[in-house]
Parts: structure tokens; sequence; C-alpha cells
């Protein structure tokens, strides 16, 4: 997890000051930085559930839950901050907005709704939560 942790703060920070460079040297670049934010901006909704439903080998204990599950919020943290800086960067650019309102919107709606998820499970019954 840690590695993969690493990637995607690799990837999104590469992603966000190469998308800072292009926007200042070829302004004709902000539809290839919208994209790159729609792409971050739907991660945030694909990549914790899929890394969720991955199946582990042995089970873990409480603490390898707990810290496991801090760990998908943090992949959804960098997913997060990378969608919005990318849509930010669009914004100042003054092209392709709509590309980036979909992008702040998704990430935005993402929070609330994952809140919810973990409310609604943490309120089942224990022996409904394993079945």
């Amino acid at each position: 997890m840690a590695r993969f942790l690493k990637l995607i703060g690799t990837i999104a920070l590469v992603a966000v000051a190469g998308s800072l460079l292009l926007q200042w040297t070829v302004p004709a670049s902000s539809f290839g930085i919208a994209s790159a934010g729609v792409a971050f901006g739907l991660a945030v909704w694909i990549v914790p559930p899929v890394l969720l439903l991955i199946p582990r080998k042995k089970p873990r204990t409480s603490l390898a839950a707990v810290g496991f599950n801090i760990g998908l919020m943090v992949i959804g943290c960098c997913l997060s901050v990378a969608a919005l800086s990318l849509s930010l960067v669009t914004f100042i650019g003054g092209e392709h907005n709509d590309l980036a309102w979909f992008s702040l919107l998704a990430t935005i709606l993402f929070w609330p709704s994952a809140f919810a998820l973990l409310n609604v499970a943490h309120r089942l019954p224990r022996d409904q939560r394993k079945s």
C-alpha cells in the first residue's frame, strides 16, 4: 500500500507541475490539462473502491483494517488534490472551463458520499457487515 501511495503522489505531483509549466509556456494546452483534471476526478471515484474490492490472502487484524482504511482515505485525498489543482490551473488558463467544472464537481461530490457510506456501514450490525 505504501508503494502505491508513493506512486499516486508522484503521478499527481508530476501532473500538476507539468500542467503549470505547460499552461505558462503553451497556452493551447488547456484542453489536455482539463482532460487530465477529469481523469483524476474520475479516478477519485474508481481507485478507492477497486482497492477495497481486491481480495486479501489472510484476514486483517483490527489495527491492519484501520491502517488500510486510512490508506484509502489518503489515496482519495491525493487524487482529489490533483483533480482540484488541475481544475484551478484550467480556470487560470480560461479555456475549457466546462471540463474543469466537471472535474471540480466530481471531486467535491465524492467526499460527502464517501462519508455517508462510511456512516451507513458503521451503523450496520456486525453480523451483517461480514456477510
